[in-house]
């Protein structure tokens, strides 16, 4: 999976390089070479940046919307759609429609014995429990190819807009994470494992995820009667988890609505990873992101990749905004960037 995203790296490094230190706003781009990495994953292959492919698979909107509206649901089918709610579900229809499309597609020309992909392993177990009572259904599938790219995609794509607006508003922070790069890696290709030998680098990542990415965890419901700090919650009560309320408790992180890129070091330097208790960006429990590791890895490699090559300067007037907005995900003012290469 390393390979993947490396090679992937390489084609969004292409885009900076064809900036040639203009300003740009880079969030839509991250969202399609995330969304590239996912592709590979599911559809064994990546589309170009300005496929029509890809572009049908820019849905996440839909579960911002979702959540927004959730408290006053009725809002939803008021006239001329105000919300939003209806135009980012037709996004999800064409997603589900091109999702199948690649499904058949693979059903026409799959070789059991050597699966390409995700699809491919889904359909190989599907076949042997053919006629059987089995979760290896198509409607099963299409609903785990979407839950991949609301994982994979939304999220560590604003994570990664995140960082590099930090890399504008804390230089020194880049500077520190640059050095890094320049004693561990070289010029050499960055590495997953280049983690352990990066300190700071890993301990700003872990606070740029403490800081502005969770916010609540995805909607679970209650199985049976529960009963929570002397509050009993019925069976089929759906309960959304405050995220927020953990990364951001002074009772763990001391000033914890500031950034401190070296809050996860100890006195020696070294990185010291917080306890899951309290720091959850990823969900807890047996229903927790099941895309943790793989985020890290892109977010790693896809910053330090980009800082080994550039350097991350404002492209505007004014001071980027760091004053996030509660949508699928805390996602920050659109900013313009200049990536400056590196002499």
């Amino acid at each position: 999976m390393e390979e993947v995203i490396q090679e992937e790296i390489k084609y969004f490094l292409g885009v900076l390089e064809r900036t040639q230190s203009e300003p740009i706003d880079t969030a839509d781009q991250l969202i399609q070479s995330i969304s590239n990495v996912a592709t590979h994953i599911v559809f064994g292959k990546r589309f170009d940046y300005n496929a029509e492919q890809l572009n049908n698979l820019q849905f996440t909107e839909y579960f911002g919307k979702y959540r927004q509206t959730q408290i006053a649901p009725f809002v939803r089918n008021l006239p001329l759609d105000p919300s939003g709610f209806h135009k980012a579900g037709k996004k999800v229809l064409k997603a589900i429609k091109f999702s199948q499309d690649q499904i058949d597609e693979h059903k026409r020309d799959i070789d059991t014995e050597n699966p390409r992909d995700f699809i491919d392993s889904f359909l190989v177990e599907a076949e042997k429990a053919k006629n059987t009572e089995t979760p290896f259904t198509n409607d099963n599938l299409i609903a785990v190819v979407m839950q991949i790219y609301v994982a994979g995609t939304d999220t560590t794509s604003t994570s990664l807009y995140w960082a590099f607006l930090y890399m504008i508003l804390y230089p020194d922070v880049q500077k520190k994470i640059y050095t890094e790069i320049c004693e561990v890696i070289g010029e050499r290709t960055p590495t997953s494992a280049d983690r352990l030998e990066m300190p700071y680098t890993m301990s700003t990542v872990t606070e740029i995820l403490r800081t502005d990415i969770a916010t609540a965890a995805l909607p679970h419901y209650t199985t049976a009667d529960t009963v929570v700090c002397g509050h009993t919650i019925p069976k089929g009560t759906t309960v959304i988890g405050n995220l927020w309320s953990a990364t951001h408790n002074e009772c763990y992180f001391e000033e914890p609505n500031k950034f401190k890129a070296d809050r996860f070091l100890d006195s020696d330097g070294n990185f010291v990873k917080p306890d899951v208790k309290y720091f959850n960006p990823f969900s807890v429990g047996r229903r927790m992101c099941p895309g943790e590791q793989l985020a890290r890895s892109e977010i790693f490699l896809f910053l330090v990749s980009t800082l080994q090559k550039y350097s991350i300067e404002s492209g505007q007037d004014t001071r980027p905004s760091d004053d996030g907005t509660v949508d699928f995900t805390l996602f920050p003012p659109n900013y313009k960037t200049k990536f400056v290469p590196r002499v």
